[in-house]
């Protein structure tokens, strides 16, 4: 979890990705970046969220086929749901920043 900071040369505005909106993008996704008021970037989002809990389904499904025991596929569902989520954050936070960048804001300046 890289922590971005985003200043815009001629408002003087910084904003920061951290952390918390690593959790913020994971736990909501296209809402996150919405809540950003970016739409175009939110719809791409929805379609990663949809792609990502398609994989994540998938994989899980996978697992409880080919696996006799319920600690293993309990074990494997946890860790898919995990790695999920980070991806979403993950995806979430890099459709923000790059939303940034475009509106004109410069990273590395703080």
């Amino acid at each position: 979890m890289t922590t971005h900071y985003l200043d815009h040369p001629e408002r003087g505005e910084t904003k920061v990705l951290n952390g918390w909106s690593y959790l913020g993008g994971a736990l909501l996704g296209p809402v996150y970046v919405l809540y950003h008021r970016f739409t175009g970037p939110a719809l791409l989002m929805l379609a990663y969220t949809f792609l990502i809990a398609a994989c994540a389904a998938g994989l899980c499904t996978l697992i409880a086929v080919l696996s006799d025991e319920p600690a293993m596929i309990f074990i494997g569902v946890a860790g898919i749901g995990v790695l999920a989520l980070a991806t979403q954050g993950a995806a979430a936070v890099e459709l923000v920043r790059r939303a940034y960048l475009r509106e004109g804001y410069r990273e590395g300046y703080y």
